[in-house]
Formats: C-alpha cells, sequence, structure tokens
C-alpha cells in the first residue's frame, strides 16, 4: 500500500462530509510527490483530529489540556471548532452531539467523549505500562521535583520549622510571594500541608541540594 500524505485543508473538508467516518478520515489523503511510492509509515504519522468549542490555547479548558498532551508525546493532531461546519460534520460522522466536548478522532475512526489523558494514549498508541522498574529521569530548567531555585530555598527554610512572615524576612520577599512559592511547592510535590512538604523534602533530601 502507498504511503499518504494530508491533501490541503478543504480537501479534509469536502471528505468529512461523508457519513463514514473512517472512510472520511482515509479521503483526507492521497498520494503526492514521491511519497506516492515511499513504503507505508505507522499509523502516528497521521493526524488525530480533535473538536470543541473554546481554542486550543485558551488557559485552563479541556481542549488546551488535550492539545497540550498530545504535542507533548509529538501525536500529530489537527484541531475544528465544533462552531464551524467542518467540525459540525465530523461530529455528526461521530455519532456525537457536540454536547459533550471536546472529542477525539483517531485515525482509525474512533471517537472518544471527553476522553481522559489515559484513554487518548491507549488509542494513539502509546505505551502506559512501564516497561522497567527504573528509569533515568532528567528535568530540565528546573530543580529537583521541577522545583526552581527560589522554591528549593523555601522548601529547606519550612523544614527549619519558618512562618511564612520569617520566610519573607530572611529571603527580601513578600509575604504574598511566599505564598505563591509554597503553593507551587504543594503542587510539585503533590501534597497539602507544610508537614506533608517538608516529609516530602526531607525524604528526598530537597534540603541538602545546592
Amino acid at each position: 500500500m502507498a504511503e499518504t500524505a494530508w491533501s490541503d485543508t478543504k480537501s479534509f473538508r469536502r471528505s468529512a462530509r461523508r457519513s463514514d467516518l473512517p472512510a472520511a478520515l482515509l479521503a483526507a489523503r492521497r498520494p503526492r510527490g514521491p511519497a506516492a511510492h515511499a513504503p507505508a509509515q505507522p499509523k502516528r504519522h497521521h493526524r488525530t483530529v480533535f473538536i470543541s468549542d473554546t481554542h486550543p490555547g485558551t488557559r485552563g479548558c479541556k481542549a488546551e489540556m488535550l492539545a497540550d498532551f498530545l504535542a507533548r508525546n509529538a501525536v500529530p493532531y489537527r484541531w475544528y471548532s465544533s462552531d464551524e461546519p467542518a467540525g459540525q460534520r465530523l461530529l455528526a460522522a461521530a455519532g456525537a452531539d457536540g454536547r459533550n466536548l471536546p472529542v477525539l478522532i483517531t485515525v482509525d475512526g474512533d471517537a472518544l467523549v471527553q476522553p481522559s489523558q489515559g484513554e487518548v494514549a491507549t488509542r494513539v498508541g502509546l505505551s502506559t505500562i512501564p516497561e522497567r522498574d527504573f528509569y533515568d529521569l532528567i528535568v530540565i530548567g528546573a530543580g529537583p521535583a521541577g522545583l526552581s531555585k527560589r522554591e528549593l530555598e523555601v522548601a529547606r527554610l519550612v523544614v527549619a520549622g519558618r512562618t511564612n512572615q520569617q520566610i519573607a524576612g530572611q529571603l527580601f520577599l513578600s509575604v504574598r510571594t511566599v505564598d505563591g512559592h509554597l503553593a507551587r511547592l504543594y503542587t510539585h510535590l503533590g501534597v497539602h500541608s507544610r508537614t506533608e512538604a517538608a516529609l516530602i523534602a526531607l525524604q528526598h533530601h530537597l534540603t541538602s541540594i545546592r
């Protein structure tokens, strides 16, 4: 079977008028140039589609989280608004009423309504089961556990029993800024209190890292 490449957006949208979704997705691809004679490539080279009522660039929305997950895992995708005709045709072809969004459509034509990251990972071929007991981890652009240098300093002072007022005075910060660092520290460590944060910091030797 010859390799196919995505055609332009208009061709894709015309193909989406068909009632059979897999056929609509397949029809959106056509041989183009030398690629028409190349060996077939894995399905992840073709795009997943998702439809939402908000732009994936809108901070905090489900569409943003879905787009971010796909992008971080190098899964090519195409986004359509549920308000535009192409998005509505895709929803109809998938048998979705558009009331529960986002809807993700795989290259095989499977429609996932408000999918979790685990569901998306399984359907697009990402591994969700560790193959080894231990992995090396590299955190780029931050300290251990994803903490910044300032958050590490706050963690050390929390372990030492300092209050937010005392931490602010020692680091020459406002109390409000310390509150923000502490909130991010809780998020990174997955805890909800100073005591839990101090315990995790000690267990992972965060206070000894400079």
